[in-house]
């Protein structure tokens, strides 16, 4: 295990050394000598730390777990930049507190303090660290974002100065800070089944809220706001609830994806697939477009045919069984797509009697007039 680890941190996984810290602090069952397990992985992680080659420069500068050596935030400047594809009140909000920061000045100058703090809430996969680093984007910012693995400690006290240090770090630095699972460290401090420790992050928290500077911008993300404590969700200028995509906007962000490979379908298939898709986030639709391109690379199959494959394929994994999904992917594709039995016989490899009685076959399920299919 060490040399599989020594490895991984050779090449700069991030995901090893997270893994190793982890490890570090809770050793894995097995570990016949749990202190030597220990004294090797920690030299490994403090190897790893020291290696300036690899490593940017801008991450030796961050500050550092005590224990393992790891750092505290990660630099995620460098990850994909991707403009989340938001439902159109959301994504209004979302500008507009990127205005306010470039108008900061003239709130300034009026004696009025901006914004400095924004709370994203929504269920997993709508877009919260997606809009976070499109915020640091649109500002020309560094994009700094907390590592609860290595903030996390077992040490009575650690976890509190890890999180100071770490805002302390992000208060004196012109960044956007993201405090992704907000909800874990800012819980409700009459929840009795947490330690003293977690009770005294909530009120470092609330400190560093009260007192944030304008120079920097501070985003946390929940998906369970009804966990959060309300002392703490008060301190924020600004909340934006992200909601599930809409249709229309289901379609946006499967076209966009799409693009990102160059890549188009049919606006008749494209609509069909929003429609099939209803409560799909935008992390399940770029799963999907992901997967449908894959299978057209490697099983060289038209892109429409392998969309409406991984499509039936993912409507099963989310309740229904195949028949269903088939039955209910016929039935949209039919209905709101304007495609022909034909078309979609010829899409999933059946024939068109076979999709008419699909298409009857949902519509009885969902209540309605079997009809003739059409």
């Amino acid at each position: 295990m060490i040399d599989a680890i020594r490895y991984g941190l050779a090449g700069n996984q991030s995901s090893v050394r997270q893994l190793a810290a982890r490890y570090l602090r809770r050793p894995p069952t097995g570990i016949e000598d749990v202190e030597a397990f220990r004294e090797a992985l920690g030299q490994l992680l403090v190897a790893a730390a020291g290696q300036t080659g690899s490593l940017r420069q801008s991450a030796a500068t961050l500050p550092v777990d005590v224990e393992s050596a790891l750092p505290l935030m990660l630099d995620t400047a460098e990850a994909p930049h991707v403009t989340p594809v938001l439902n159109p009140d959301d994504s209004e909000k979302v500008l507009a507190f990127i205005r306010e920061q470039r108008d900061a000045g003239l709130l300034q100058a009026a004696g009025i303090a901006p914004a400095r703090t924004l709370l994203l809430i929504g269920p997993p996969g709508v877009g919260k660290s997606i809009t976070a680093r499109y915020i640091a984007s649109e500002l020309r910012l560094p994009a700094l974002s907390l590592d609860l693995a290595a903030l996390m400690s077992s040490y009575l006290g650690r976890t509190g100065q890890n999180l100071r240090r770490a805002l302390d770090y992000a208060r004196t630095t012109q960044c956007v800070l993201f405090l992704d699972e907000f909800d874990a460290l800012a819980k409700h401090r009459t929840d009795d089944s947490d330690v003293g420790e977690l009770k005294r992050i909530v009120n470092v928290l609330l400190l560093e809220l009260e007192r944030w500077p304008s120079e920097s911008i501070l985003i946390a993300a929940t998906n369970h706001p009804e966990l959060l404590d309300r002392a703490v969700e008060r301190r924020f200028d600004a909340i934006v609830v992200l909601g599930m995509p809409a249709v229309a906007v289901r379609e946006a962000i499967i076209a966009s994806r799409l693009a990102e490979s160059a890549r188009t379908l049919d606006a008749g298939l494209v609509h069909a697939v929003a429609v099939a898709t209803e409560g799909w986030t935008g992390s399940d639709l770029e799963r999907l477009t992901r997967l449908a391109v894959r299978r057209e690379v490697l099983e060289a199959v038209p892109l429409d045919a392998a969309m409406a494959h991984e499509a039936i394929g993912l409507l099963s994994s989310k309740g229904l069984n195949q028949e269903e999904s088939r039955s209910a992917f016929c039935a949209v594709a039919v209905k709101h797509g304007g495609m022909s039995q034909r078309e979609v016989g010829r899409l999933i490899g059946v024939s068109h009697p076979t999709v008419a009685r699909l298409v009857r076959h949902w519509r009885v399920r969902e209540g309605g007039d079997p009809g003739d299919g059409q």
